[in-house]
Parts: structure tokens; C-alpha cells; sequence
């Protein structure tokens, strides 16, 4: 596993078996990770930077300068090709084996990238848009804006099995539109890019597709237990009951082999301390066989409880979170934090966290 400190300036290798740190390296700022095929992006949050990491080695292979600061990143299954989204309305590519800058491509706004599984198209998405995102199909030098009246405000996506099909969330309310929905689109149509009327639902910033089944998470609403997490059946275009969760801006959502779905966010309505000094923050559990939802405690000091990192283990029955800028190791069997397993040492503010693949 790989946790970054954004305070101090590090990033920490553990060891996935013991949760042992095992080495420490310094990068400036260290925000969101994401690793393919032994290589790792790391974003840096206050740098104009962005640092390629050599998971077999375990040092840094460049730190490549960027022309503006990263607000986002996302890297090839096969792991050759790094993107990067700046705050100055620029997408760039950089080839993770020489460090350089390979595409740069104008999407005015840019707050987010999507890879898809097979590395030929990433969705680019800036949500103060109210019907439009764009597609970025390389080798193709123009990006593909996409979009019609029927979406409200496309936030991010979730792809299926190939690069040509995906579904676009959309904010709706949360991002000052009206309606939040899915639409399904598929790229190789003849005509041209088809998108399908969105199926409604309560809110729509994140998402996990699987088969036929999209969970999705949004805040339709601010308060303690606003947001609504929703379960879609594209086969059939309907939507299940929401389920309440924390509100603010869902961002992270993932599934573990027991079928515990991890939904975070940041910016939350935090619970009363309770006399345990303990709050609700903004994680909750999600159990996709009984559909009972478990809001996930926090320590009161803790001055927030953004969830920005969450990671699963593989072989191993627990899920690294970051979630008020600290590291928490939960064991997926009992919904809480292990009691087995000494917490990590992560000397400042923890902010991403991923399993650095092989």
C-alpha cells in the first residue's frame, strides 16, 4: 500500500500483510494516488508538479513539472501513460517511462478524469456545465464534447466493459441544475455518440457500476444524513429507494469481496459527540445484501471528516481510509476499525492511500 502525508511532505510505503511501514519518500504535497501495471501517480496539491513512482523499486522515477497546479489524474490500466487535469483548462498525458509531457488538450473548466479499462478514452468533466462533457479518444488531438438537453450538469461517469460505453452521472441540484440522473452512453454508434434520457434519481456525484447494477451517491440536500445513496438497474432503467447517508460532495465509493459498499465524502454535516467523544463523520457502510446502512464514527477531535482515501486489500479481509485527514484500517467483517491491528504512524495529514499494483 502506498498513504500519502500531504503536511509533512511524504508518501509511506506499507506493507499489505503486516501494515508495517516500510518506506518513506519525500514528495512535495502529496495528494490523490493511483497505480497500474507498477507504476504510480502521485498529485500534488499545492506543487505544480506531478511525481511517477517505480512500485518494483520503490523510488521516484521523475517528477514531472507541470505548467499549472494538478486538480485531478488518472493513469492506463497498462500503466505507460499518466493524465493529468490542471487548473488552468489544460489535460495533459505523460508517458510514465521518460517522464515526458506526450498530448495536451484545452477542456476550459476541468475538475475531473475517468479512465476507462482499456485506456483509449478518458472523460473529462467540469459540472458548472450544464449539459456538457467531453471525451478524449487518443490518438485524436480534438477532444469530443458530447452532450443534450436532457442531462443536468454531467458530473462524472462509470465505465462497463470497453472503452465505448459508459454512464454520466449528473449533479442536478447539488451543481445549481434541477434534475440529478444516469444516462447511458455508447460511442460507436452508427451516426454517431448516443446517449440515453438519464433515469432520475435523488442525487449523482459518484457512482460503482457492476453488470447491470449502478450504486450511486449524491446530496440532494444539506444536513445531518441529507445525501441518498441509490441502487439502479440499467437493464430495466428504474431505481431502487434511496437510502440515507452523510450529505456533502460524494467522491469515493467502493466495493469489498463481501459485498460492504464504502461510500465517502467531503464537506459533511458532522454528528453530536456522543459520551464516547465519538461523531458521526462522513463515511458510511453500506451492506448490499441487507441494505442497512452503518454511519461510521469518528474521533471528536478530529476537525473534519472528509473521507479521501479508500483502498481495499487484496486477500485480506480489510479496507484502508483516510478520513479526517487520518489513516483508519476497518475490517470488513465487523463494519468498524480493527482492534487487531496496531494503527499506522502517519506523521502529519494522510490524504490518499492505494494498493500499488504489480
Amino acid at each position: 500500500m502506498m498513504v500519502s502525508d500531504n503536511q509533512t511532505g511524504a508518501v509511506v510505503v506499507v506493507n499489505a500483510l503486516t501494515n508495517v511501514i516500510t518506506h518513506t519518500l519525500a514528495v512535495p504535497s502529496p495528494g490523490k494516488l493511483v497505480s497500474a501495471s507498477g507504476t504510480t501517480v502521485i498529485q500534488s496539491t499545492l506543487a505544480s508538479s506531478l511525481a511517477i513512482f517505480d512500485n518494483a523499486t520503490e523510488t521516484i522515477r521523475f517528477t514531472v513539472p507541470l505548467p499549472a497546479l494538478a486538480v485531478d489524474i488518472a493513469i492506463t490500466p497498462d500503466g505507460t501513460t499518466a493524465w493529468v487535469a490542471e487548473n488552468n483548462g489544460i489535460v495533459q498525458s505523460v508517458n510514465t517511462a521518460t517522464g515526458l509531457i506526450t498530448a495536451t488538450d484545452s477542456v476550459p473548466g476541468v475538475q475531473r478524469l475517468v479512465m476507462g479499462p482499456q485506456g483509449t478514452s478518458i472523460l473529462a468533466f467540469n459540472d458548472t456545465l450544464a449539459i456538457n462533457f467531453t471525451v478524449l479518444r487518443p490518438p485524436s488531438t480534438i477532444p469530443l464534447i458530447l452532450g443534450n438537453a436532457g442531462l443536468d450538469h454531467p458530473a462524472n461517469g462509470a465505465f462497463s466493459a470497453d472503452d465505448n460505453h459508459f454512464q454520466v452521472f449528473d449533479c442536478g441540484r447539488e451543481c445549481a441544475g434541477t434534475q440529478a440522473g444516469i444516462a447511458g452512453v455508447a460511442l460507436n454508434t452508427p451516426g454517431g455518440p448516443f446517449i440515453s434520457s438519464p433515469v432520475p434519481v435523488s442525487g449523482a456525484t459518484v457512482g460503482l457500476l457492476g453488470g447491470t447494477t449502478i450504486f450511486v451517491a449524491g446530496s440532494p440536500a444539506t444536513g445531518l444524513n441529507a445525501g441518498t445513496l441509490q441502487e439502479v438497474d440499467t437493464s430495466t432503467n428504474t431505481a431502487g429507494a434511496a437510502a440515507h447517508i452523510a450529505d456533502g460532495r460524494h467522491n469515493l465509493m467502493v466495493l469489498t469481496s463481501n459485498g460492504r459498499l464504502y461510500v465517502g465524502s467531503q464537506g459533511c454535516t458532522l454528528g453530536a459527540t456522543n459520551p464516547q467523544n465519538l461523531r458521526q463523520g462522513c463515511l458510511d457502510i453500506f451492506d448490499t445484501i441487507t441494505l442497512a446502512v452503518t454511519p461510521v464514527l469518528l474521533p471528536a477531535f478530529r476537525t473534519n471528516g472528509d473521507v479521501t482515501g479508500l483502498a481495499t486489500v487484496a486477500g485480506r479481509n480489510v479496507i484502508y481510509v483516510v478520513q479526517g485527514g487520518q489513516l483508519d484500517i476497518f475490517d470488513t467483517t465487523t463494519n468498524a476499525v480493527s482492534t487487531t491491528i496496531t494503527p499506522l504512524n502517519i506523521a502529519g495529514t494522510a490524504f490518499g492511500v492505494v494498493q500499488l499494483s504489480p
